[in-house]
């Protein structure tokens, strides 16, 4: 059975996202010294590791929705969700700049056409079937 194409692109976008969140944990650990020039609010180690934790959890998720495994698309669902409400408790406990603030509608948005994107592509009965009968 051919993998829908919703499910094709959200397994791409996830990938992606895994490896966005992979370079950001490369760069955090490949250049200690400029970070602690930033003065930034968090911890650099806590962005490290954050960032390899997603990237190995948004990884597993694209994995699983590329071979449509069942338990793909429930790690989809949760890891997606999960990570963009992770980014706004960062931001609601981290951000202190006045710009931080004033992109934050953006930010929302972005977040909510995430979330729900990946709800709706993975909810559709004919995805929830190909999940059902794997690949």
């Amino acid at each position: 059975m051919a993998r829908p194409r919703g499910v094709t692109w959200l397994a791409l976008a996830v990938l992606l996202l895994s490896a966005v969140n992979l370079l950001r944990a490369i760069r955090v650990f490949s250049g200690p010294d400029h970070l602690a020039q930033l003065n930034l609010s968090v911890s650099p180690a806590y962005l490290g590791v954050s960032g390899l934790a997603w990237a190995a959890v948004l990884g597993a998720a694209a994995s699983g929705l590329w071979r449509l495994q069942p338990w793909g698309r429930w790690l989809a669902l949760g890891a997606v969700s999960l990570f963009h409400l992770n980014a706004w408790l960062n931001r609601l406990a981290f951000e202190v700049s006045t710009y931080a603030r004033q992109v934050w509608p953006w930010e929302a948005l972005v977040s909510v056409l995430a979330v729900g994107l990946t709800w709706a592509v993975l909810w559709r009965p004919s995805v929830r079937d190909a999940f059902q009968r794997g690949r």
